[in-house]
């Protein structure tokens, strides 16, 4: 065999192995993606997230309930004062 014949075998070898190896790495990624896909599946089904789901849930409610509050007070304000407690003892309207 001459010269030219060997490095094109040996180019073409070298090209077969990186493909090779290229196929294969790819197929431990594309395997590894699978298994991270199922372990985040996994963990949406676990009691915890679902707690922390209703917590947020009721964190929202509270917040609304203290924000209706402040108006709450000052009807009660209101509605006391037309009714004429909040007077010193003894005054009249």
């Amino acid at each position: 065999m001459d010269e030219t014949t060997v490095f094109w075998i040996g180019g073409a070898v070298a090209v077969f192995v990186f493909v090779d190896v290229l196929i294969v790495e790819m197929r431990r990624c594309v395997r590894e993606a699978r298994r991270i896909g199922s372990r985040v599946a996994a963990y949406a089904d676990l009691p915890i997230v679902t707690v922390a789901s209703e917590a947020q849930h009721d964190l929202t409610r509270l917040l609304r309930a203290f924000e209706a509050m402040a108006a709450l007070l000052d009807r009660a304000r209101v509605a006391l004062a037309a009714l004429g407690f909040g007077r010193p003892n003894g005054a009249s309207s």
